[in-house]
């Protein structure tokens, strides 16, 4: 009886989460329409300038195009370079073309659904497989995530449903249900965003003979893909290549909308760079810091993915995986969604009890608080308050903590989580040790 009213409290939680994230959502869309999805605008007339001939690589013929539409001149310098410099792959152009040829506002409304849809099926999925071992919990951790989740909308950026993409991936392989939807959510985010779902293709590789089987049909359709498209750009812009590049120097150099060591500017930005940077001032030495620090906890995750284990072992795997994953690279506040993976994980420490139960609730909701909307917006407006003056100068512990809580507490989630898996892979939980709870499926991943 009390698990069956655990239930239906839990499934009340995540309707309300859904209802205020769809309101919330659809508020922030209205009131600022024209500024609303913001990175749909730059998607779309990547599209449209491939469509029309012109090299989408360009940051003239990006600039022209925005010109012969009619959108508004651009307000900054640093908002030309980042409407105009495409840092995307040509693998992209097969999902944008059919966009850009339809109305801006059709294609705006179907993207803001992309968005809605992609993710609170994500949401849905990790309470569903998180209910199994703790339905209340699983529930609060997947609502407060839709409740701070709004921005998603605003931004627009395709993350806000790559990244859900490759959590409806997982679901699919892990629970061996729907295999071809979960191959190609994983490509397309594989495709669009590399650097959100890579270590999620890895985890695949790594951990059985049948996951095995799912990462290669990815990377085939990721072929079929990427290459015709590829090809068709390479015809249209010989030289793109060399202007890809200079894009990501340009919006990852100094000063650009992409640099870790701007003062006060890095709220936005969770990769480990942020703090590194407060610490070493030149991009090889904060790169090398942040490398040397992720890379032997990288190391040893795949050493101790490779080594056999019980049923609920790849939930540990992905929850350390998903903060520690987004440290070593550039990453914003929407691709911090993937901590989603971390709700079954969570549920899980939490069914078993005893003070560990607590320990792992509280970084999980630590993790889950600074990576949401509503601690994001504080946090700006504080240090806007506090330092007005952009160069200001203070403490490197004092701007370590107020300026970049982010990336630290993701550090810390992932010590934590894989401290837990190089525990369990320890014990090499077997059925026998741990049941397996009705409904629950052994991941072979067929």
């Amino acid at each position: 009886m009390e698990s069956a009213k655990s239930n239906r409290d839990a499934r009340y939680l995540i309707i309300i989460g859904v209802i205020a994230f769809l309101l919330i959502g659809a508020a922030v869309v209205a009131a600022k329409r024209s500024n609303s999805v913001q990175d749909f605008t730059t998607a779309y007339y990547r599209g449209t300038c491939l469509v029309q001939h012109c090299d989408p690589y360009s940051g003239a013929d990006m600039e022209a195009l925005y010109r012969r539409a009619g959108e508004p001149p651009f307000t900054s310098d640093q908002e030309r370079l980042v409407a105009t410099r495409n840092i995307y792959l040509p693998g992209e152009f097969p999902f944008l073309i059919p966009l850009a040829v339809l109305p801006m506002d059709l294609g705006r409304a179907l993207w803001i659904l992309l968005i809605a849809g992609s993710f609170i099926l994500a949401c849905f999925l990790m309470w569903e497989r998180g209910a199994r071992y703790a339905p209340l919990l699983s529930a609060v951790l997947v609502s407060f995530c839709l409740l701070n989740s709004p921005t998603l909308f605003y931004f627009g950026n395709p993350a806000s449903f790559l990244v859900p993409f490759a959590i409806i991936a997982v679901w699919c392989f892990l629970e061996n249900r729907f295999i071809w939807v979960g191959v190609v959510c994983l490509a397309v985010s594989l495709i669009l965003k590399p650097h959100n779902a890579a270590f999620i293709w890895i985890l695949l590789i790594l951990f059985s003979a049948g996951s095995r089987r799912q990462a290669t049909r990815t990377l085939l359709l990721i072929a079929l893909i990427s290459i015709p498209a590829t090809a068709w750009v390479f015809h249209i812009s010989p030289g793109w290549m060399h202007e890809f590049s200079a894009n990501l120097q340009v919006l990852n150099g100094q000063g650009g909308a992409s640099d870790p060591s701007t003062p006060h500017g890095t709220c936005g930005l969770i990769n480990l760079q942020a703090v590194t940077s407060l610490m070493w001032e030149t991009p090889g030495a904060y790169n090398l810091a942040t490398y040397l620090i992720c890379a032997p906890m990288f190391l040893y995750w795949a050493l101790l993915t490779l080594k056999p284990g019980g049923p609920a072992r790849v939930w540990y795997a992905l929850a350390t995986i998903a903060p520690l994953s987004l440290l070593p690279v550039y990453h914003r506040q929407y691709d911090a969604k993937l901590l989603l993976l971390l709700v079954p994980a969570c549920a899980l420490l939490w069914s078993r009890g005893k003070v560990l139960a607590w320990v792992a609730l509280g970084i999980t909701a630590c993790a889950f608080i600074v990576t949401g909307d509503a601690f994001g917006i504080a946090l700006f407006g504080l240090m806007h308050h506090l330092y007005p003056d952009a160069g200001a100068h203070y403490s490197r512990l004092q701007s370590a903590v107020l300026d970049c809580p982010v990336p630290l507490t993701l550090l810390a989630t992932a010590i934590f989580y894989l401290w837990v898996y190089a525990r369990e892979t320890s014990v090499r939980e077997t059925t026998q040790t741990q049941p397996v709870e009705p409904g629950e499926r052994v991941h072979s991943v067929s």
